[in-house]
């Protein structure tokens, strides 16, 4: 049993998600079985308040969803493990509870796109803090850019009460939910630089690195060698999605 149990958390949280919410798009007993009923005090038992996230209202919304979690969520996992789980914890709890406050009409609740949200914002404001403590001035800017247009987005959806990359022809469009995610990453990512473990591309460790080296007798450091250097998060960044070979 505890082997079991051992291979289970060997498991990456990104995979089990995922593996989940598709066998839910695939499965609509176990759909049912996840989905929340706002109204119904009684129906907000732990396992609804996170399954919720797992089940889609078409498979539009699930494939657009899915995929950008799987993006999302396997970054933010692999380089921020504990920013990432504090994230998706606390975006699962508060995203439908503030629908449920924010919205009464509102019988139900369903999607990623919240947690894609908070992750996304989790991806930024780590990567934008690590730039700023690595003087990375090009990735300051990328970075808060992808702040910046984060912002616009969830702004122009409660301005049009419209999404950006799904057709809400099955369901109410709920900005609310992505204001909510996008601001529990960013205070996760703020958050990030204190929570013990946290490995990956750390800003501190960048800041360290290039202020660290030989020093001259008068304690001032020298210039370290270009190849000793670590990538700039941009770099690291611009690697991922532009490598080549």
């Amino acid at each position: 049993m505890r082997g079991a149990l051992g291979e289970l958390r060997s498991i990456p949280v990104t995979i089990l998600l995922v593996a989940i919410a598709t066998t839910a798009q695939l499965a609509p007993e176990l759909a049912t079985r996840l989905t929340i009923d706002l109204r119904d005090t009684t129906s907000l038992a732990t396992y609804r308040l996170v399954g919720c996230h797992l089940i889609h209202w078409s498979a539009e919304h699930f494939f657009w969803d899915i995929g950008m979690f799987v993006l999302l969520a396997g970054f933010c996992e692999r380089w921020w493990p504990r920013a990432c789980y504090l994230t998706l914890a606390v975006s699962a709890i508060a995203i439908p509870l503030a629908v449920a406050i924010g919205h009464p009409e509102i019988t139900s609740y369903r999607g990623l796109s919240g947690l894609d949200t908070g992750l996304f914002a989790l991806l930024a404001t780590r990567l934008l803090i690590g730039s700023l403590a690595a003087r990375d001035r090009v990735g300051g800017f990328l970075f808060a850019g992808m702040l910046v247009a984060l912002a616009a987005k969830v702004a122009m959806e409660f301005q049009t009460g419209d999404l950006w990359f799904v057709t809400p022809a099955d369901f109410t469009p709920l900005p609310l939910a992505h204001l909510i995610g996008g601001l529990i990453g960013v205070a996760a990512g703020v958050m990030g630089r204190g929570l013990v473990g946290e490995a990956g591309v750390s800003a501190e460790r960048l800041a360290a690195h290039r202020c660290s080296g030989p020093r001259s007798t008068a304690g001032q450091p020298l210039a370290a060698p270009v190849q000793d250097a670590l990538p700039l998060p941009s770099e690291t960044f611009c690697e991922v999605f532009f490598r080549k070979g």
